[in-house]
């Protein structure tokens, strides 16, 4: 048992002696198949290719991309004056993670979305960078607010990489407007097939679960087409480190 747990060692440190503070701290963060930190479990960071060689010597981390957007139902788009709907973290090239607010839980005197928030924070842990579109401006905010809000840890400073599709158009590209919904247009790419409709919003804060369902999908809708914006923008610019 003695002997393993040393060979368990020394397969560790061979794996962070190459990494940096941060690529660490995300391997600690996140777990492999069997539930364990891959700091405990190094071969899985390799076997689950968590772990990637660059130019043939150095190990990194590989990078996790989640494609992030919200739907709320506030006055003035402000976190003290609303609350979260539904949200959405489509993996790359990959799944779509959901999530929605109950009637139950919109029947409540206060704290409607605290439930999702906890789910919502939980979900990010998985991811060392998040896309988005205006995310700088409103999902982030907004986000960052009702945590705080609710005393909850969101993710801090330099936790998690963050891109915004609107700061690459914007330095990028000549468009009248900056939107998702223009510039995937211009770009030939499928955008809000469901738009956006106060009475469909208002209805689905009342807990209608027929409108909170329309809501969810507009919103799947937008994080697959901040995807594929992406895919069609991003080898315009280098790949940035601002953090969430």
């Amino acid at each position: 048992m003695k002997n393993k747990t040393k060979i368990g060692s020394i397969e560790t440190y061979r794996l962070i002696a190459q990494l940096s503070k941060r690529e660490i701290t995300q391997l600690a963060r996140n777990t492999c198949k069997h539930g364990h930190s891959y700091l405990a479990h190094p071969k899985c960071a390799f076997n689950e290719k968590v772990i990637i060689t660059k130019n043939g010597k150095k190990l990194v981390l590989k990078e996790k991309i989640g494609f992030l957007d919200i739907e709320t139902f506030t006055f003035s788009f402000k976190a003290d004056m609303g609350f979260m709907l539904t949200y959405c973290i489509k993996d790359l090239d990959g799944k779509v993670h959901t999530n929605k607010i109950t009637a139950k839980e919109c029947n409540l005197k206060k704290d409607w979305d605290k439930r999702l928030m906890k789910d919502l924070i939980k979900d990010l842990k998985g991811y060392t960078r998040v896309i988005g579109h205006y995310s700088t401006f409103f999902d982030l905010p907004f986000l960052r607010t009702r945590a705080l809000f609710y005393d909850m840890d969101f993710p801090v400073y330099k936790e998690i990489y963050h891109t915004d599709t609107y700061f690459l158009l914007r330095g990028k590209f000549s468009l009248r407007s900056k939107s998702l919904k223009h510039s995937c247009k211009v770009f030939g790419i499928s955008a809000k097939d469901t738009p956006f409709q106060f009475d469909t919003w208002y209805n689905a804060a009342k807990g209608n679960e027929k409108y909170i369902n329309e809501v969810l999908q507009h919103n799947i809708e937008d994080v697959e087409s901040t995807e594929l914006l992406w895919k069609r923008i991003q080898r315009f610019s280098q790949v940035n480190k601002r953090s969430i």
